[in-house]
């Protein structure tokens, strides 16, 4: 495992950690409940939406190792640091199916469904989930403008296509498809 890996493994937990501190001293501050944990349909929500979330990681996993996960996040992290001197080349083709074919950003859907199943099972979800969804729209934003740079067209026909974060698309055509039953 090269530096930047790693450089990136600790950086990610460090987030989720932080998150969850910031989240945990807001929690106590606010003087809300600490029991919440306690209430069990909270607790069976929060291990589905958990489930949710690293069936999708481990999906995406399938699709994009997570050495090259790694990898990508730590070119983007030096390409921003750089402040984007650099025109970003293409690191192998453009991800358009399985997981990326319903969310342009499926690692971090998968993440922050992890990380509100935590929350929901440890009793302060909001506020966590809210933090690390704040920051990875921050992160997702200058990683759309990587990729717009390296894969040009073809990735602004991608974006049309397919959603951001949610896939909004493929629910909305589910539930049409179940009304009209």
């Amino acid at each position: 495992m090269k530096l930047a890996e790693a450089l990136v493994i600790v950086g990610v937990l460090s987030l989720i950690l932080t998150t969850y501190l910031l989240a945990y001293i807001a929690w106590i501050t606010l003087g809300l409940p600490m029991d919440l944990y306690l209430n069990p349909w909270l607790a069976t929500f929060g291990i589905l939406i958990f489930t949710l979330g690293a069936t999708i990681f481990m999906w995406v996993s399938k699709v994009f190792p997570l050495r090259s996960i790694l990898r990508s996040t730590a070119y983007t992290i030096l390409w921003f640091m750089n402040q984007r001197k650099v025109t970003p080349a293409k690191r192998g083709p453009l991800v358009t199916y399985g997981p990326y074919a319903y969310t342009r950003h499926p690692i971090y859907l998968g993440v922050w469904l992890i990380s509100l199943g935590l929350g929901l099972l440890f009793g302060f979800p909001l506020i966590a989930s809210i933090l690390l969804l704040f920051w990875l729209n921050l992160v997702i934003h200058f990683e759309e403008k990587e990729l717009c740079e390296a894969y040009g067209r073809e990735y602004e026909e991608y974006k049309r296509r397919v959603p951001r974060f949610i896939p909004w698309r493929v629910l909305i055509k589910r539930r049409r498809k179940c009304l009209e039953y």
